[in-house]
């Protein structure tokens, strides 16, 4: 959540709260800080990534084959949760923070207190399709950003697709279709932003 890369040359100093250091043939360092400690590393070879403990517990991928609207509407059949803290187990599906699955309810059109297990098909096809639109409309505009490589943290925050934030940190600032004042709440101890009138069901 908080860890982050860098490639540094030799004579930089490391950032605080390093705690893995690789040397490379070029004389630069990539180097790992994590002010939370939340990450982990384990070496491992490539062909035994997609079975290691740690990867093989995750959801699938947005943009793979098996997320589909029948993969989608097994998870939230099986599910006493909200939508939103259902969108938010990487167990279920990976890829989705706490801004992106803001983003992807509101462009669905979904409450985010809605129990997952009452959505209808319709409503979470629209969910689907909303997922792959927000993370591939934020790809394709991180994929745009011109890197520095001594500041390198594999996220895209920072190059201007929170500008297009529809609700998230929104808070009584008027929603962009309807006008009304985006609301912010706290669902498991995080905030969760929407519309109350675009997101009504």
């Amino acid at each position: 959540m908080s860890g982050r890369f860098g490639y540094l040359p030799l004579e930089k100093e490391l950032p605080k709260f390093t705690h893995a250091i690789f040397y490379l043939d070029n004389e630069m360092r990539l180097i790992f800080s994590d002010q939370r400690h939340f990450g982990m590393m384990k070496i491992m070879q490539t062909k035994d990534i997609e079975v290691s403990g740690e990867l093989s517990k995750l959801g699938p991928e947005p943009f793979g084959e098996s997320f589909t609207t029948g993969y989608l509407r097994s998870v939230m059949a099986s599910s006493r949760r909200t939508i939103k803290e259902t969108l938010l187990d990487q167990s279920r599906v990976v890829g989705l923070g706490n801004i992106y699955a803001a983003e992807v309810l509101f462009s669905a059109r979904v409450r985010p207190t809605a129990l997952a297990a009452n959505l209808s098909r319709t409503r979470v096809d629209r969910i689907r399709g909303a997922i792959i639109d927000i993370l591939g409309d934020a790809v394709a505009n991180g994929s745009t950003l011109n890197v520095d490589p001594e500041n390198i943290d594999g996220s895209y925050y920072g190059g201007g697709f929170e500008q297009q934030w529809a609700v998230y940190d929104r808070e009584n600032d008027p929603c962009h279709v309807c006008g009304s004042a985006i609301r912010r709440i706290t669902q498991s101890g995080r905030s969760t932003y929407f519309c109350p009138k675009c997101q009504r069901t």
